[in-house]
């Protein structure tokens, strides 16, 4: 009897715990930012001046061993508008995964998961026609052997003027 309300308590702890870091993700919800993937331009956005645009927003790792450790992508990022775009954040959707921003005028990071760590604003332009390279890596083994499986991560690249753009990064780790 005393086990079974030690099961409920620790049940009831981690649904709580679930639902608060559901609550506090980051906003994705805007669906106008799939057009993005496609590489057309949204003139919501560009209405603003502001765009982030990739040729290929999402890397499949195939499947990554966790004695292998940490795998890494890199990912380039452009400005297609006219106008400057002001990169404010990066951070992930997950503690396995952090990021990087190199640009012309150095690097930035790496930034891990926002709400755990401090994640810093900084403002980091791009010109018109600007690149920058956003550097990704994964740890498999972060999570243990609960990890094992597919993983699915997301980079938040953040801007002055429009919702965070996101690359997405897939994994199958095994042990």
């Amino acid at each position: 009897m005393k086990n079974k309300k030690i099961f409920i308590g620790v049940g009831v702890i981690v649904l709580a715990l679930v639902g608060v870091m559901w609550i506090a993700r980051p906003d994705a919800s805007d669906s106008s930012v799939d057009s993005l993937y496609t590489g057309s331009i949204n003139p919501s956005y560009t209405d603003s001046g502001s765009v982030i645009l990739s040729e290929a927003p999402s890397f499949d790792f195939g499947t990554v061993s966790m004695a292998e450790g940490v795998v890494t992508h890199v990912f380039t990022i452009k400005n297609p508008t006219a106008n400057p775009v002001t990169i404010t954040r990066l951070y992930t959707s997950c503690m396995c995964t952090s990021v990087a921003l190199v640009t012309e005028n150095g690097r930035k990071g790496p930034f891990g998961m926002a709400g755990h760590g401090f994640i810093p604003k900084f403002k980091e332009v791009l010109e018109p026609g600007g690149r920058a390279v956003v550097q990704v890596a994964f740890d498999p083994a972060a999570h243990g052997p609960a990890g094992i499986g597919l993983a699915e991560r997301t980079v938040y690249v953040e801007t002055a003027d429009v919702p965070p753009f996101e690359l997405h990064i897939t994994a199958v780790v095994t042990p």
